[in-house]
């Protein structure tokens, strides 16, 4: 497959093959960059690199859970930034779970509207995020570019659902996704290891402040949190210049602060894709220099 160009990029309307993902990935490891790959449970490779600069470092992924599509695009467009910035030092892992993403093609190709929750998971049938013991396949890349770059942040870009896909109330949700069961608008959830709060509770001031001003995004929003409210009652969890929020101490992680975008992109075709990978895009960029702004003094 060719690689795409970041004005084709910049258009992509629906999720990319994995093809396009691996070949655009090649073109961005030129300045230095340095690939590296792992394999996944049913033997895909797990491609990434890792760009050293003088800049605190970041890694920035997408595709952990593989029918969450906007991220996958988002990460490529927002590592070609971070690549322009010549002091930027990052790893990019833009596709983590191959094996769920092959499934998730399948899949589409029989029912393309359907959100397709089994393709969320990998080939071992659990979420990487999660994974606590060898043999770590697909989390091996997550594990690398953490320990080679002694990144404090991860940018890991996510969708859900786009639409309400099971009624909140009736009691068929699985554990823990009553949150995730109507959609809210463009959603940060920010887990912070206990020594880096401060950090991250300006570092999360001045991202939702700038986000707030991607340009369609605060209206995207408030029409979004209103349907909710109207469905939920009431909305249960903090709303900065717009921005819904979680924010959790999580001494478990192994990086000081981690971001996960949550863009409401499953089965979202078209100009509404386009808008979901832009905004995605924009948060890379937004985050990188809030980031930077607070941690080169």
């Amino acid at each position: 497959s060719s690689p795409l160009t970041e004005a084709d990029l910049a258009q992509c309307s629906s999720a990319l093959t994995a093809e396009q993902v691996l070949a655009s990935l090649s073109v961005r490891q030129a300045e230095g960059a340095k690939p590296f790959q792992f394999l996944s449970r049913q033997g895909r490779g797990v491609q990434g690199l890792i760009r050293p600069g003088t800049l605190p470092a970041i890694v920035l992924s997408g595709g952990q859970h593989a029918n969450e599509p906007s991220g996958v695009v988002g990460a490529l467009r927002g590592a070609s930034w971070l690549a322009s910035q010549p002091a930027a030092h990052f790893a990019l892992i833009p596709l983590e779970n191959p094996d769920g993403y092959d499934l998730c093609r399948q899949y589409c190709e029989i029912h393309p509207q359907h959100m397709h929750h089994a393709a969320r998971y990998t080939g071992l049938g659990d979420d990487l995020e999660y994974r606590e013991k060898a043999p770590w396949y697909e989390r091996e890349a997550r594990m690398h570019a953490v320990e080679k770059t002694q990144a404090q942040l991860h940018l890991s870009l996510h969708g859900y659902p786009a639409h309400e896909w099971t009624r909140p109330f009736t009691g068929y949700l699985p554990r823990g996704f009553e949150l995730w069961s109507i959609p809210k608008g463009f959603f940060l959830i920010v887990r912070y290891q206990k020594a880096w709060r401060e950090k991250a509770e300006a570092w999360l001031e001045l991202i939702t402040l700038e986000m707030s001003k991607i340009p369609g995004l605060a209206e995207f929003n408030r029409k979004q949190l209103e349907i909710y409210a109207s469905h939920a009652g009431s909305v249960p969890f903090e709303v900065r210049h717009g921005i819904p929020c979680l924010v959790t101490q999580n001494d478990q992680q192994t990086m000081g602060v981690k971001l996960v975008t949550e863009f409401p992109d499953e089965t979202i075709y078209g100009e509404a894709f386009r808008f979901a990978q832009e905004v995605q895009t924009q948060s890379v960029k937004i985050a990188a220099q809030a980031w930077w702004s607070l941690n080169s003094e």
